[in-house]
């Protein structure tokens, strides 16, 4: 059993510094049916270290904590009531020391966004985005537009996301899918010595629809949280290591 957990750790180390590594293993794993071990201990592993929570309800009973672009024909009492949502949220800090103090958030924020942008485009979930995309939205699966990107208000990222709100220290990225809304938000703080990274991820369709949402379906979600955690560690790690120079 040590000797298992050992080789899990050195395969875990090798994911954080080779993040490609870690796509090629998903999709081997999702296409050939190969066991899922390696991918479960990852899930075990990241859900130790970061900080998460899911919740679900109507969006008028959902703990939203300070999600700034949510649409104000939802943001009425009434008609969030007659929602159905799923409502996602992680963290990781590290210490305000690892990353260059002569970084300020917005230069932060930019490079940690389009490190790990970059990354998703190469994630099976990026590639089953670009399956619904005409030619010209596949350009914005590409590292080349991706690096060029200062997540301005309109900005386009892996086809499905949307800058619809952008501060010094958040991005929120629109998403939509049939009757689906949602919002990607990826922010920073700091406090007390640290900086602590968070991403949120909230969806909701009217809650007449019965059709299941991503993150209502077990497989989805599971995928979804080993993307989003994976990307907290190794987005800090890429932050860390590059201003270190």
């Amino acid at each position: 059993m040590q000797f298992l957990e050992d080789r899990m750790s050195f395969i875990s180390q090798v994911f954080e510094r080779y993040p490609r590594a870690l796509t090629t293993a998903a999709a081997v794993l999702a296409v050939a049916g190969a066991p899922t071990a390696l991918l479960l201990y990852q899930h075990r592993r990241l859900g130790r270290k970061v900080r998460h929570s899911t919740s679900r309800g109507s969006l008028a009973d959902l703990p939203l904590q300070d999600i700034k672009s949510i649409p104000e024909s939802v943001q009425d009492k009434d008609a969030a009531s007659k929602t159905r949502a799923v409502y996602d949220v992680a963290s990781l800090s590290t210490l305000d020391i690892n990353i260059s103090p002569s970084l300020a958030e917005e230069e932060i924020l930019t490079r940690y966004l389009r490190r790990n942008m970059t990354a998703f485009s190469r994630f099976p979930q990026a590639y089953a985005l670009s399956l619904n995309c005409d030619q010209s939205s596949r350009k914005t699966f590409k590292a080349s537009h991706i690096q060029a990107l200062n997540f301005e208000l309109g900005d386009v990222v892996c086809g499905a996301y949307k800058v619809v709100c952008r501060e010094q220290d958040r991005v929120e990225f629109g998403m939509e899918l049939n009757q689906i809304r949602g919002r990607l938000v990826t922010t920073l703080e700091r406090n007390d010595g640290q900086i602590i990274f968070k991403t949120q991820t909230v969806m909701w369709q009217p809650g007449d629809v019965k059709t299941p949402m991503p993150l209502e379906n077990p497989v989805l979600k599971f995928a979804h949280e080993i993307t989003s955690w994976w990307m907290l560690e190794a987005g800090i790690l890429y932050l860390t290591d590059y201003t270190s120079v």
